[in-house]
């Protein structure tokens, strides 16, 4: 979810997320109905599967010959920084029956604060997703999906938010079906980034449980943290949930909202969005 949020100094107790996490665990393991294998269906007729609203990235990629389109708008708030972008635009194109090619044009963003306006739009971003395992055909824990990104920013953006070198990053995805209606995702991540032409290594990581309420309604919770927020120290943890409306199978609505567990108040964002599959 190619989401922003305004810098600050920030830090977040190690199990802050745990209980609404824990809650979605739960609920994630009394809602599923007996287990049973899903079966697959056809390029043509499997619903679009996206990669926002939440941060977690998908294992699968665009089906064969098929072109997609993600994008949104996002209002944030950090301390005395009120924040919005216009775009997150990603586009996925097929490359071969197990990776695609991923162009993030990114967000126009602007950023009020105390010290002044910063806005333009951020840098872009070219990469990669590789298919690189399928998971169990039976609902549970034993074999996940199993997914891989590998990307960078382009410094080719506003001044307010250009970096001057290439900010690589890989992104194992992992998901599990529990149930029919129930699945858990995770990403582990790993970016070499730089802040002011400081150089330093990020990790970052979700946790994410999904629930589908109908056959065109999907909900879901999830936890994500940075590991340093930034290049001053100081981790960076939320947690959000959204919904998701397929109106077609190849056109699909969200919507989403989170909030930080750091010591910056307020901390938050809500946002829209809508992808659409060619």
């Amino acid at each position: 979810m190619p989401v922003r949020f305004p810098d600050s100094p920030r830090g977040a107790p190690a199990a802050a997320w745990a209980a609404p996490l824990a809650l979605a665990a739960i609920a994630a393991v009394t809602s599923c109905p007996a287990a049973r294998a899903q079966g697959g269906g056809t390029p043509e007729k499997t619903p679009i599967i996206t990669d926002r609203p939440d941060f977690t990235e998908s294992t699968e990629v665009v089906p064969l010959g098929r072109v997609q389109l993600e994008g949104g708008v996002t209002d944030s708030r950090t301390g005395d920084e009120k924040g919005y972008t216009l775009g997150e635009f990603l586009l996925r194109v097929n490359t071969g029956p197990r990776t695609e090619l991923r162009v993030g044009v990114n967000s126009y963003a602007l950023v009020r604060s105390p010290g002044g306006n910063a806005y333009g739009w951020e840098d872009p971003t070219l990469g990669m997703k590789v298919k690189l395992a399928d998971g169990d055909e039976r609902p549970g824990l034993r074999r996940p999906d199993i997914g891989l990104i590998l990307q960078t920013t382009l410094p080719v953006g506003a001044p307010a938010y250009r970096e001057e070198t290439l900010q690589p990053e890989a992104k194992l995805c992992l998901a599990w079906d529990l149930c029919e209606r129930v699945q858990m995702s995770s990403n582990l991540n790993y970016a070499w980034v730089s802040e002011e032409s400081e150089r330093f290594g990020q990790f970052s990581g979700t946790l994410s449980f999904a629930y589908a309420l109908s056959d065109r309604v999907g909900s879901y919770l999830e936890y994500f943290g940075f590991f340093p927020g930034e290049e001053a120290g100081g981790n960076r943890s939320y947690v959000n949930g959204g919904f998701t409306y397929l109106v077609t199978d190849d056109f699909q609505l969200d919507a989403r909202a989170g909030f930080g567990m750091n010591p910056t108040r307020p901390d938050g964002f809500f946002g829209v969005g809508a992808s659409r599959r060619w």
